[in-house]
């Protein structure tokens, strides 16, 4: 962040709560990164701290904004991140993505690059780094129980789909 950046963030009534600010610099730095690298201005800060009031704004702006950037791959793949029960492996989150037909290996990669801060490798799997995160999504894609129960079925056909022995099957199974 520039200087003019940095004070547009911290001359905030929000600026007291520190995380607001880790929120607000993974959505800046997620959604708006290339535009700040450009630029000295602190517009975009400005834009988004217009639109976010608190933690779950932040993260709600965030998610639309990479779902009108990134498709409804973005929805899918927090989605299944949400309803498993340790975590996804990266290629089981990839053959998961795959099963709608829609995403490639370089959007994944793309995507958890971008997410790098949020979504975090925790013992090979995937999770969120912050559950104010989790619940964002819950919140903006979880709007009924029919559609969380969808996602739910999505990982019981996959994990069905695996040999007895496997591991992951036994770990995911039971609570899909």
């Amino acid at each position: 962040f520039s200087s003019e950046q940095t004070a547009a963030t911290i001359g905030t009534a929000f600026a007291s709560s520190p995380l607001f600010l880790v929120a607000f610099v993974q959505n800046v730095k997620t959604c708006h990164g290339a535009e700040i690298a450009n630029s000295a201005s602190a517009n975009a800060i400005i834009r988004e701290l217009k639109r976010s009031r608190d933690v779950q704004e932040v993260y709600h702006n965030m998610l639309c904004e990479l779902e009108r950037n990134m498709g409804d791959d973005v929805k899918h793949s927090l989605c299944l991140l949400c309803v498993s029960q340790r975590g996804l492996q990266e290629h089981e989150l990839y053959e998961l993505l795959r099963l709608e037909g829609n995403s490639s290996y370089l959007w994944l990669y793309k995507f958890l690059r971008a997410m790098k801060e949020i979504i975090v490798p925790i013992c090979g799997y995937l999770k969120f780094f912050h559950a104010l995160f989790q619940s964002a999504v819950e919140n903006k894609y979880f709007k009924d129980a029919d559609t969380r129960l969808s996602y739910h079925k999505r990982l019981e056909v996959y994990f069905r789909r695996r040999p007895v022995h496997f591991k992951r099957k036994m770990e995911e199974f039971p609570f899909q």
